[in-house]
């Protein structure tokens, strides 16, 4: 029997496209660039954004790096539009302290997968999920999977 929860998730729809991130020549970050981006897709009507996508930005930008991107996107979005990230860290706690520093940031969700490294089983999957869930408080059911 699973137990149920009380919980007022968002109930989102449309277009949620994954925004690139800007780089300099250097490639450093170029914040001012990627404001700009996110705006213009704001202003076609998007329904919301996705920064920091699956693979890309994940596997190749630093920690500090991923969160100016979402500062940024939040930012820019002065709440018009929800903005989520993507989670794909090399580890479960490394995940779980982005997310909870997103959460510190204003982020309104997440697209989230397990660390791509090896075929994890369905247990471990599942497992990965519930912790990302109670790194965020939130309590899932023992019953899941």
């Amino acid at each position: 029997m699973m137990s149920t929860m009380t919980t007022n998730y968002p109930k989102w729809t449309g277009v949620f496209p994954a925004a690139t991130t800007q780089l300099h020549e250097d490639q450093s970050l170029d914040l001012a660039a990627t404001a700009r981006h996110f705006e213009v897709l704001i202003d076609s009507g998007i329904s919301g954004l996705i920064v920091c996508g699956s693979l890309g930005e994940n596997q190749t930008l630093q920690p500090d790096e991923k969160l100016a991107i979402v500062k940024c996107a939040i930012e820019t979005a002065r709440g018009r539009i929800p903005v989520l990230s993507g989670v794909a860290e090399m580890s479960t706690q490394s995940a779980a302290r982005y997310m909870q520093d997103c959460e510190k940031l204003g982020i309104s969700g997440f697209m989230i997968m397990p660390a791509m490294v090896y075929k994890a089983d369905n247990a471990e999957v599942m497992h990965w999920f519930r912790t990302m869930a109670k790194a965020l408080g939130a309590h899932p059911s023992s019953k899941m999977g």
